[in-house]
């Protein structure tokens, strides 16, 4: 008697389950309203406050490029003078006046061409910063666009789940009316729908939020167009070394660290320079009048040479050496210490694309088998082969081995993602076009 229950519990259960799965959560972008990787980078990369940050420090650098220009040039500047007394020894007799002082620096041993090279190099250096900023704003961008599609496809999985024991549930109360289950058996489909139900909940929230989070990111909530993962995840793999490399060279990171490097390089000999005569051709035109009673204002020139040499400052000219010296060895170490990082998680990603590819294909034919033995084991609930209980804990299983499959897949594209960020390949790394990079000790 309890095999025809069973047999009847059986066939009520899979006529329930008969219904097709829901339907999947891919866009076809056939209407213009789904967005590509670039699409979306587009959008984040024109709304991005870092970006705008990098960009202001940028144009910051350029006006200290330009500051450092301005020694070289001519300078011109006016005055007016009015002196009472003994003033020989300051005015050349001279009460009143009133005229233009113009110099030109002519030799400095160096120390203008070292502050330009500085300020160059840290131009440059902003320039990387720039590219650096564009670089993170594209990877979160593609990150975030990642992670909806993995809790989009988590999703999936959960609601079958949900809708099977809700089918389920029928089934079962169908067969307890013709006495071909228990109540026990009733109460933990309940419990295992309720359960896929707060899942589904949990997964919605976590969508929600990253959808706000991408709203305010790139300013539309438009789904990611269909076949956009899958070209992501056709990425060829890059060698070891390659990609190391590449990092190495095209990293904006790097190439910021590197011409900060320069500049302070340069600062430290010019450092070095400070107590060098710096000479300047002065002259000065002036209409003054002569100290005496009565005198008469006339017009006065006066052509010369000044030559600056510091002598005594108290100790600051050597402690502007020893903070270059510092300033160089700190910057020094902290480039040597990025430059392994970098290497070492470009590595680490890299091993970690292969290790991955190599779990997705093996997943996927778990998920495979899985379906299959799920299947016959219908068949075999069907024929009261197996019991109720045995039947749930072969669909909990298929799930969570599909749930290990969706997890590796989206690991191996935040992977994929993440390493073309670290070699300069998610956003051209290059400094600012209008002067030119120099290297440490160039």
């Amino acid at each position: 008697m309890r095999a025809a229950f069973s047999w009847v519990a059986g066939a009520t259960l899979l006529l329930a389950n008969a219904s097709p799965p829901p339907a999947q959560a891919e866009q076809s972008g056939e209407d213009g309203t789904c967005l590509t990787f670039d699409s979306a980078i587009a959008l984040a990369l024109a709304r991005s406050p870092e970006i705008g940050l990098a960009t202001a420090q940028a144009s910051r650098a350029e006006a200290d490029l330009r500051a450092a220009k301005s020694t070289a040039r001519p300078q011109l500047s006016t005055f007016l003078r009015t002196q009472a007394g003994d003033n020989n020894l300051t005015g050349a007799g001279l009460e009143n006046s009133a005229g233009l002082r113009l110099s030109q620096r002519v030799f400095d041993f160096g120390i203008g061409g070292l502050e330009k090279r500085s300020a160059r190099a840290a131009l440059a250096a902003r320039g990387f910063d720039v590219a650096n900023a564009r670089t993170e704003a594209a990877l979160d961008t593609m990150l975030a666009l990642i992670g909806m599609a993995e809790i989009a496809a988590r999703m999936e999985v959960t609601a079958e789940r949900e809708a099977y024991f809700a089918r389920e549930r029928s089934g079962v109360a169908e067969a307890l009316a013709l006495g071909g289950a228990t109540r026990s058996e009733l109460a933990e489909i309940e419990a295992r729908l309720a359960d896929a139900a707060a899942d589904r909940l949990e997964l919605a929230f976590e969508r929600d939020r990253l959808s706000a989070a991408l709203s305010r990111q790139i300013g539309t909530l438009a789904p990611l167009c269909s076949g956009a993962l899958a070209q992501l995840g056709a990425t060829p793999d890059t060698g070891i070394v390659e990609a190391v490399d590449a990092a190495l060279t095209a990293n904006p990171r790097i190439g910021a660290a590197t011409q900060q490097l320069a500049a302070e390089e340069a600062q430290a000999q010019r450092a070095r320079r400070n107590r060098l005569p710096v000479i300047e051709v002065v002259g000065i035109a002036s209409y003054a009048r002569d100290n005496v009673v009565g005198g008469e204002f006339g017009l006065r020139e006066r052509v010369g040479i000044d030559v600056t040499i510091p002598l005594v400052t108290g100790g600051r000219l050597q402690a502007d050496q020893l903070r270059g010296a510092a300033d160089v060895q700190a910057r020094s170490s902290e480039l040597q210490r990025l430059r392994l990082d970098i290497a070492e998680q470009v590595e680490v990603a890299a091993r970690r694309i292969v290790s991955l590819r190599g779990q997705l294909a093996q997943r996927e034919q778990v998920v495979a088998r899985q379906a299959e033995q799920f299947t016959a084991a219908e068949s075999e609930f069907a024929e009261g082969l197996r019991t109720l209980p045995d039947l749930v804990e072969d669909r909990l299983e298929l799930e969570s081995v599909r749930i290990e499959a969706v997890t590796a897949r989206f690991a191996l594209l935040r992977e994929i993602a993440l390493l073309q960020a670290l070699t300069g390949r998610l956003q051209p790394a290059a400094p600012l076009p209008s002067e030119p990079v120099y290297g440490p000790s160039d």
